[in-house]
């Protein structure tokens, strides 16, 4: 007759190697996950006529060359770059054409084996209005670290609707302090909810995106953020160079979910008679 306990320790060793199983291949899947890299083109704005660099993220070797690529009408890109610890630069002239336009950097030879995410080119005419917003926690209902997951955020009603006015009369510049790692996700992100075509800076804050272009593009004519920002903010800006060239610009602030802070920004946005980037 056969001993209950041996029985019991085989099931053991049966469950056990199972779970052996089942772990490795939940380490096999998130290291695949980590592995799969983007070609990221970062977002970048300029006035018609100015020189800029558009930077990308790029999975290859310090010495191959990349081209750049891009839906703005009539542009000639510039000739490809060499890439330097993952990073290209592309020196240009802004496209002739104003409005919001696509750009990628892409291989010179061969074919794109990594996942691409196309980033936003912004021209602005000259009189062009814009408004500095720092998207964090003003937009969705939990953190940019819980996109692509099963608690995936939602944006808040108020917000999506602010947004979609608040771009029909000003090109929206973003400021989040989201890993750049995670622009694609925040990208296909914003898509799927149908935000605006917006321009975003990562790893900034909104003072760090300010003081990099005020001296480029001009001040904003709003600054918007979380009213729990407010306070620092503003501190900071009594030590940033950019003090006084946010003289003119209306500072606004909304919460997690409140629509009328969004319809009084809209409003005052609308009532300003500014103008809008062509498409």
């Amino acid at each position: 007759m056969k001993n209950p306990t041996d029985k019991s320790a085989r099931w053991i060793r049966v469950l056990f190697t199972a779970w052996l199983l089942w772990f490795g291949f939940m380490i096999a899947l998130g290291l695949a996950a980590k592995s799969s890299r983007f070609w990221i083109a970062m977002d970048a704005v300029a006035r018609t006529g100015q020189n800029l660099i558009l930077e990308a993220s790029v999975p290859l070797p310090t010495g191959t060359s990349v081209r750049m690529a891009t839906t703005a009408p009539g542009f000639t890109p510039p000739p490809p770059v060499i890439v330097n610890d993952s990073i290209a630069q592309f020196s240009i002239s802004s496209p002739e054409s104003t409005g919001i336009h696509l750009w990628s950097a892409l291989p010179v030879e061969g074919s794109l084996k990594q996942s691409l995410s196309n980033g936003t080119l912004a021209v602005l005419e000259k009189d062009a209005h814009w408004v500095a917003i720092d998207i964090d926690e003003i937009i969705a209902q939990k953190p940019w670290k819980k996109l692509a997951t099963t608690t995936e955020p939602f944006p808040y009603a108020s917000a999506h609707i602010g947004m979609l006015e608040l771009a029909r009369t000003h090109l929206l510049i973003c400021s989040s302090r989201i890993p750049l790692r995670l622009m694609p996700k925040l990208r296909s992100w914003w898509d799927n909810q149908h935000m605006p075509v917006v321009v975003v800076v990562p790893e900034s804050s909104l003072t760090e995106m300010l003081e990099d272009l005020i001296p480029r593009i001009g001040p904003p004519r709003i600054v918007l953020m979380h009213s729990d920002q407010k306070d620092s903010f503003q501190k900071a800006l009594r030590s940033s160079s950019i003090s006084s060239d946010l003289t003119s610009a209306t500072v606004l602030t909304v919460g997690k979910n409140t629509p009328q802070l969004w319809e009084d920004c809209v409003s005052y946005a609308q009532n300003e008679g500014s103008s809008s980037p062509k498409d």
